[in-house]
């Protein structure tokens, strides 16, 4: 068990800051800031603390999904501070004055904007490391509680797609987060990934959703959790597996999609390639034969003996196979590659029986201009479900793609500043303060 202090906006990484004496003094504490251009804001925290070898600094913002990343810089001249802003947004250079960081933001494009910091209180959390097993697999978490007294109602987030581990941005966003709403957060490494073993490209959703209720069942007998208030958070591709973790589980009180499909894997995922193909704008020929040969290369993950669907792949590659588009794209020539047997685990996947089972709540948010499954198609599914009486809440954020970051233009692309949807943690917030009771 380890405490870790935080100050009231998430924490990311932490580098050496070189000061004087004086300047290690007065900047130690945790200090909240707001930066704003063209109708985008992003709240920052700063938690600047002693270390052994001088002052220790760490950096969040909420509104970009960072949670525990290193700054490039920061750097502290007596009362002078300067430091660089991630994704290279721009370079912070302020003056500190008693409970006032007072500065401003040089931008890349050489635009600046003020940004002052105020000191706040500190609070503490408690992180914990559990384990537990699915089958033959250790499955390694952590678990984050608030300060104060418990027990507290707990939610585990489910992973999207692709490699992830507890520490994986913006994953481990949620292990800061939560608690300062006074939920606990269990966070836990895919299988394969940080401390947990197998592969998650070996199996499909059912196992990956054992794994969850393993983490759920490790949950309720720790003490410091009330077990009649759990839940879920599913982020994109998490949301296939959540359903199939409340089925299984009646522990699962409530669940968060966070831009999370209801149509099955492969309409999803035929979604994602055509809408690439749009926002890296492709000629109509070649986006046409591309998103052909997407579709011969799922049938033959789906049946990988059938020789029909081989020889169509085969047949379709000669056809485009001097295209230029082609000579950076090329198609893996195993059979049975670990893409497509994973792949066919899963691509036939259809959330809507599961959910048609299940009677708890659930909030689905989604970015309208989302690539990675059709907006308006998820919601006309889950708006015929609420009609048949499902406790559901949907919210669309318009110009927000599948990060639910703005702005995103009408193809898809990212604007070179980006910020979370303007009301997207507010709507969730409260979404989550009526499915729980604080007051336990």
């Amino acid at each position: 068990m380890r405490v870790i202090s935080r100050c009231l906006v998430l924490s990311m990484g932490c580098l050496l800051l070189a000061s004087s004496a004086d300047a290690q003094v007065a900047l130690a504490g945790c200090w909240n800031g707001q930066l704003e251009r063209d109708g985008l804001r992003w709240d920052i925290g700063l938690d600047v603390s002693e270390g052994a070898g001088g002052l220790v600094a760490t950096i969040d913002v909420t509104s970009l999904w960072l949670a525990r990343q290193e700054l490039p810089s920061f750097l502290a001249d007596e009362r002078d501070v300067q430091f660089d802003l991630p994704w290279e947004m721009g370079g912070f250079a302020g003056r500190l004055d008693r409970d006032r960081l007072s500065g401003a933001v040089t931008f890349q494009d050489g635009r600046r904007s003020p940004l002052g910091f105020d000191r706040t209180p500190c609070r503490t959390t408690v992180a914990t490391e559990l384990s537990w097993r699915t089958d033959d697999v250790a499955i390694e978490g952590t678990l984050t509680v608030p300060s104060g007294e418990g027990p507290f109602p707990a939610i585990v987030v489910l992973h999207g797609g692709g490699d992830s581990s507890r520490d994986s941005p913006p994953y481990a966003f949620w292990g800061d987060y939560l608690p300062r709403l006074g939920i606990a957060c269990l966070l836990y490494d895919k299988r394969g990934n940080g401390g947990s073993t197998g592969d998650w490209q070996q199996v499909g959703f059912e196992e990956r959703a054992r794994d969850v209720a393993g983490g759920l069942a490790r949950l309720r007998s720790e003490p410091s959790i009330d077990a009649t208030q759990l839940g879920l958070l599913a982020v994109s591709q998490g949301s296939w597996i959540a359903g199939l973790v409340a089925r299984s589980d009646p522990s699962v009180r409530f669940v968060a999609h966070v831009s999370g499909p209801a149509v099955p894997v492969v309409e999803a995922d035929t979604y994602a390639v055509e809408a690439e193909l749009r926002r890296d704008g492709w000629a109509e020929r070649d986006s046409d034969e591309r998103l052909r040969l997407w579709q011969l290369n799922a049938e033959v993950a789906r049946d990988p003996d059938s020789d029909e669907a081989w020889e169509r792949l085969q047949a379709g590659i000669e056809a485009v196979r001097q295209r230029p588009w082609f000579q950076t794209n090329p198609y893996d020539p195993d059979r049975r590659s670990p893409w497509r047997t994973w792949y066919r685990e899963v691509l036939d996947y259809d959330p809507r029986p599961v959910l048609e089972a299940l009677d708890i709540p659930m909030l689905w948010v989604f970015g309208a201009m989302d690539s990675e499954s059709d907006p308006a198609r998820n919601i006309s599914i889950l708006e015929d479900f609420r009609r048949a009486g499902k406790d559901y809440t949907i919210a669309m954020y318009p110009q927000t793609g599948h990060g639910l970051l703005v702005p995103v233009d009408a193809r898809g692309q990212d604007a070179d500043l980006l910020t979370t949807a303007p009301g997207f943690f507010p709507d969730l917030k409260w979404w989550l303060y009526t499915q729980i009771d604080l007051s336990q």
